[in-house]
């Protein structure tokens, strides 16, 4: 063999180990890390967001119209007295739904709030959960044109 060939050859192996370096370094470092995180953050928060879907649909009995929890809400938020419910009432209700879907779970308090726009005007902290830093929110649910509800889970 030539010089020209002997040193392209010793070029080849010193890329083939390069890349296999490179390969071993992908492996064992940056795939070590724990990204994943369906057993914790991803399951929270679809816990969450169940949750308020639970709420929300929760028929209370005995229901005129049979409006759920998410139709006695706007009602609140358009000032409307919807069956004769009180705001205490539908706190009530919440409560009762969320002590059934909470119980045996790792969370105990939680806060619903509502909004209208920008402006809060619903709201039912349990647990002391607004004021706690630490915890779980489910995404903004939409319940009506302008009318939104956000729940946050915690210990």
């Amino acid at each position: 063999m030539r010089k020209g060939q002997i040193e392209t050859m010793g070029l080849v192996v010193i890329v083939l180990l390069f890349i296999l370096g490179l390969t071993f370094y992908v492996v064992f470092v940056v795939m070590e890390k724990n990204y994943d995180r369906s057993s914790t953050d991803v399951y929270q928060t679809m816990f969450a967001s169940n949750s308020l879907n639970s709420v929300l649909n929760y028929k209370i009995r005995p229901s005129c119209q049979d409006k759920d929890i998410g139709d006695y809400l706007i009602s609140l938020g358009m000032g409307v007295s919807a069956c004769g419910k009180t705001e205490d009432d539908i706190k009530d209700e919440i409560g009762n739904a969320m002590i059934k879907i909470l119980e045996g779970s790792y969370f105990e308090g939680y806060y619903v709030e509502g909004m209208k726009g920008k402006d809060l005007f619903f709201e039912l902290n349990r647990g002391n959960c607004k004021e706690n830093l630490v915890g779980i929110f489910s995404p903004k649910y939409v319940i009506s044109t302008g009318y939104s509800v956000r729940l946050k889970i915690c210990k």
